[in-house]
């Protein structure tokens, strides 16, 4: 039940991103939609342009619900991930990586980190302690890169892939959910 409601939490979450990155470019048709509203009320006592804000809210609504059921699906409009079992003599390892999706320029702006964290079966959260690449693809593996986590076991994981900003401290923000099993 607690693996369901990470799962619901976190796709309000992104898809609440996904929206905004989407509805930000209409901030301005708002803004004139407001502004004639005003005028309308003040020139002619009559509020046609509320009908506009009606449907931008509507709009925003509907693009909402659209992203949080794409996120609740499993997917992610900017990233692809890769997930894979590896048996290696000292047991199995999982490779995780993160792919962006977009061209690769649109990841040049301001440098960003990148980290990962695992939940295992018994509910325990562990950060990588080293995440490789940068840019458009990063990647690390399980329990390598994660300190003192345990051996991968068979049960249910959750991948949390977290992004912020450098230079300096900011807050780290999630760029991508995902849950699997891992077979005996």
């Amino acid at each position: 039940m607690r693996w369901l409601w990470l799962h619901v939490r976190m796709s309000l979450r992104l898809g609440g991103q996904d929206a905004w990155q989407v509805l930000g470019r209409l901030i301005t048709g708002l803004t004139v939609a407001v502004l004639a509203l005003v005028l309308g009320l003040l020139a002619i006592h009559q509020a046609s342009a509320f009908l506009t804000i009606i449907a931008y809210l509507i709009l925003a609504a509907v693009t909402y619900g659209f992203f949080v059921v794409r996120r609740l699906s499993g997917r992610n409009r900017l990233w692809r991930r890769e997930t894979r079992i590896e048996s290696h003599p000292g047991g199995r390892r999982l490779n995780l990586s993160l792919h962006f999706k977009g061209p690769v320029a649109m990841r040049l702006g301001p440098p960003t980190e990148f980290s990962c964290e695992v939940r295992d079966p018994a509910g325990a959260v562990h950060r990588a302690q080293h995440v490789g690449g940068g840019g458009s693809m990063v990647f690390c593996v399980y329990p390598v890169n994660f300190g003192q986590a345990p051996a991968l076991t068979r049960g249910a994981y959750t991948v949390t892939w977290l992004e912020r900003k450098l230079p300096g401290p900011s807050k780290w923000h999630p760029s991508d959910v995902s849950w699997f099993k891992v077979p005996n």
